[in-house]
């Protein structure tokens, strides 16, 4: 028989924890209830469930998720990694005590804000005809080459054009990320998913300035119409305060 452990979603302060009603909050993994363990001014947000490797599948992420989603909605959490399982209350006791100090320095950080995730695609072709259109050169060998198949000018346009894209990409990605850090603390890039993808990142939003930030890149979108932007929150800091417990 498998063994039952305490999977771990986060951790809260324990002055939040009293504002909630565990039994209100959607079940965690394997449908189990979740509810707090308290170490003097941390709570755990806990469920039982077997010891063992979980699979980061729709079932069981989803579950994981879907419990920080609700308690954020309350209060700051410094969010588990996926797959956190611990043997016992003890063992979440002694990690709570050992990070105590980390732990409470970084909900004091996280404190009155929330992340936002965000996914900037761009319209690669249409920024390619584009450039063609308007740079000089690009024009002259497009044209050249409509005279005269030239191999030298054909390499000579894919290097050009290749260069352009990335001045162009790069300079997009600084222009919106300049726009929004008024309304925001902090920042993080990811590494690129897809060939149309050139910014994947993460910005750390207070609270009170959440509607502007949404504002912005709604205009922001409206400006560079060969961009999409997605913006993914508000929802807890994963990109700037997860907690790392190890599997047991």
């Amino acid at each position: 028989m498998t063994k039952q452990g305490k999977y771990t979603y986060g951790i809260i302060k324990s002055l939040d924890s009293k504002k909630f009603d565990y039994s209100g909050l959607g079940a965690g993994i394997e449908d189990n209830p979740v509810y707090p363990l308290t170490y003097k001014a941390l709570t755990a947000i806990v469920s039982d469930a077997p010891i063992k490797y979980y699979e980061p599948d729709d079932e069981h992420a989803m579950a994981h998720r879907r419990v920080v989603d609700d308690i954020v909605k309350g209060c700051i959490i410094l969010p588990a990694a996926f797959g956190s399982i611990l043997k016992s209350v003890g063992d979440i006791s002694n990690i709570m005590r050992r990070q105590y100090g980390i732990w409470n320095g970084l909900l004091r950080k996280m404190d009155g804000k929330r992340e936002y995730g965000m996914k900037i695609f761009w319209d690669k072709d249409r920024i390619q005809k584009e450039i063609q259109e308007t740079n000089e050169a690009a024009r002259e060998l497009t044209e050249q080459l409509k005279e005269k198949d030239d191999p030298r000018a054909k390499v000579q346009l894919k290097i050009l054009l290749q260069d352009e894209l990335i001045t162009r990409g790069n300079e997009y990605v600084t222009d919106i990320h300049e726009q929004l850090k008024e309304y925001s603390t902090a920042s993080k890039s990811n590494d690129l998913v897809g060939k149309k993808m050139i910014f994947n990142g993460a910005f750390l939003v207070k609270n009170d300035l959440e509607g502007e930030f949404v504002k912005k890149i709604d205009e922001l979108e409206k400006l560079y119409s060969a961009l999409e932007i997605k913006a993914i929150g508000p929802c807890a800091p994963y990109n700037f305060a997860t907690v790392r417990l190890r599997f047991r």
